[in-house]
């Protein structure tokens, strides 16, 4: 089927999704991710129009299992890519749950679960149609948290998903200048039927006040979608620059990844505008959170550190402080970073993590800050080492009791990242770079 009308968007998102491929390798295959409102809907009927496209298209459509329609309207996405040859694959949710978190668990297991089919068909990339309206409703979501122009336009920066310990694959969005009524003219003009999801319409969600404040029509801000959309483009490439800019500041200031999982740096006289954003990026490599803090968050702790508190918690993570030695002319503070040690062994109303039993040649993904394999002949468990029970807890240094260890059957610890690198990879540079995300 194709669009007849002359002034059907199609031809605009196909050519968007087109360009899009160049990021593919040739004849490789590009894992859309529908979920069978207007938008993603929109994303199929392009691909669907496409003659001899660069890569070869798999869908992928979550079943979160949260309304009685979503048995229902993944069906229609499989039914839809049956009519066209393209290969349809249903994933489950098995935990949903509702209450306030529930579009942001939501989100999370659907990443995890697209990240996963991805690596599992050998998929080089996996797109999603986020539109513009998505990108100008992300920026106000943000704006409010205070967060800088990384944060801000965040949706045009390049990203790499992974499922666990696995490779990652890019995530492209190529429909962040399309609005978001366009998607859905290009399915129905290309005759695919299209869902909508009540949550859509819940002003308990963040997203959902976002997108009623844009849709009001009060621009006399310039906060209407087209003006935001020229702003995150500025502020990407203010971003880009302020990346390297920080990279400088590391090396200047001597950040170290140690494999125990905790940053340390020097710092002298606070430079804010990057001190803020490199003290949110080494909070980001210790902690187990899929984001960092905020800009005005780490910019608040900076202050506390300059203004004489030696230790603070922030975005699950301790940071330490600690005047330079008299020794040292430079002057300034030693700072530390390291995991909270309550968000892993356990606190009032938290639970610690829990014991991972690995499997001789296993690997998994550990906290989200280690990876750990098992390379011995027998069952081993990852436990933090706070958890064990061969040394008392007055014993063991706060940082290093968040550290993963390996213990054989018999209590016995078989590694730690000191003695045993080979077995422990720590995601710290990873993290402080981002670009990266692991599900």
């Amino acid at each position: 089927m194709t669009a007849d009308h002359v002034d059907s968007p199609l031809p605009i998102v196909a050519s968007a999704l087109k360009n899009a491929l160049a990021d593919v390798a040739p004849d490789g295959v590009a894992l859309l991710a529908v979920s069978g409102g207007g938008d993603s809907m929109g994303m199929l009927a392009a691909a669907a129009s496409l003659e001899k496209p660069r890569a070869r298209f798999a869908v992928a459509t979550v079943d979160h299992g949260i309304r009685p329609d979503s048995r229902h309207d993944a069906a229609l996405v499989a039914e839809a890519c049956a009519a066209y040859d393209i290969p349809c694959a249903i994933l489950a949710w098995g935990d949903p749950h509702g209450g306030a978190g529930l579009q942001a668990a939501a989100r999370e297991a659907r990443y995890r679960l697209l990240a996963t089919h991805a690596a599992a068909i050998g998929a080089n990339a996996i797109l999603t149609a986020h539109t513009a309206d998505d990108l100008a409703e992300t920026f106000l979501m943000r704006l409010a948290r205070g967060s800088g122009a990384a944060g801000l336009a965040s949706m045009l920066r390049p990203v790499r998903v992974a499922a666990g310990p696995s490779g990652s694959l890019p995530l492209i969005r190529p429909f962040l200048a399309v609005r978001r009524a366009r998607m859905r003219m290009a399915a129905l003009d290309f005759g695919l039927a299209v869902t909508d999801d009540p949550s859509n319409d819940d002003r308990r969600f963040e997203r959902v006040r976002a997108r009623s404040f844009l849709a009001s029509g009060d621009d006399t801000a310039g906060l209407a979608v087209e003006p935001i959309l020229a702003t995150c483009r500025r502020l990407a490439r203010v971003a880009r620059i302020e990346d390297e800019a920080i990279a400088r500041r590391a090396a200047d200031l001597g950040v170290q990844f140690e494999p125990s999982g905790v940053v340390t740096f020097r710092l002298f006289a606070p430079a804010p505008d990057f001190d803020a954003p490199l003290l949110a990026r080494a909070i980001h490599a210790v902690s187990g959170g899929i984001w960092p803090p905020s800009d005005a968050a780490a910019a608040d702790a900076l202050g506390e550190i300059v203004g004489g508190a030696r230790k603070l918690s922030l975005g699950g993570a301790i940071v330490e402080a600690a005047p330079a030695g008299l020794m040292d002319r430079n002057g300034g503070w030693r700072i530390r970073a390291y995991r909270e040690p309550s968000a892993i062994l356990g606190r009032a109303g938290v639970s610690p993590i829990a014991p991972a039993a690995l499997a001789p040649g296993e690997t998994i993904l550990w906290d989200r800050r280690f990876v750990i394999a098992n390379r011995t002949g027998g069952m081993l468990t990852a436990m933090p080492a706070g958890a064990l029970d061969a040394e008392p807890a007055c014993g063991i240094d706060p940082a290093g009791s968040t550290a993963p260890t390996l213990v054989d059957e018999s209590g016995r610890v078989r590694a730690s990242p000191e003695q045993s690198p080979e077995a422990f990879v720590w995601l710290g540079p990873e993290r402080f770079r981002g670009g990266v995300v692991r599900y």
